[in-house]
């Protein structure tokens, strides 16, 4: 047999309308009885004590000095301050001497031939392929 275009599902089928659902805020059940103060009852019970760092007692020490304590110890007042100076360096003497004379210009560059270089042109090749009729102007 024939099949038809149209299955069954779809020549039954019913188009509905489709709408969001509009949302509603939900209103409260709870209502305030009574005024409403600026401060809670933990804030208001509030104590604020002052707080201050403990003072650091120091400690005394027990051990007293017997005589008198000179102003400088033996190590200072044996220390003797010698000059400081650095060395002077001293340059050493060459012992390789020329002899002869130097000449300006060295073998390798008094005998150097100096040729003609130039760069080669590059020849462009001719292609064998014509056009043949009208080209248009668009592609």
């Amino acid at each position: 047999g024939e099949m038809g275009g149209e299955s069954e599902v779809h020549s039954e089928f019913v188009d509905f309308p489709r709408e969001r659902p509009v949302v509603k805020r939900q209103m409260a059940n709870l209502k305030q009885e009574g005024e409403m103060g600026g401060q809670s009852e933990k804030h208001s019970e509030y104590i604020n004590f002052p707080r201050e760092r403990p003072v650091v007692k120091r400690q005394m020490d027990n051990l007293k000095q017997e005589g008198e304590m000179g102003g400088e110890s033996e190590v200072h007042s044996e220390f003797v301050d010698f000059p400081r100076e650095r060395p002077v360096v001293k340059r050493q003497m060459a012992n390789l001497k020329q002899e002869g004379e130097m000449g300006g210009q060295s073998e390798k560059h008094s005998e150097y031939i100096n040729f003609p270089r130039e760069r080669p042109v590059v020849k462009r090749q001719m292609d064998n392929l014509k056009q043949e009729g009208e080209m248009g102007g668009e592609s």
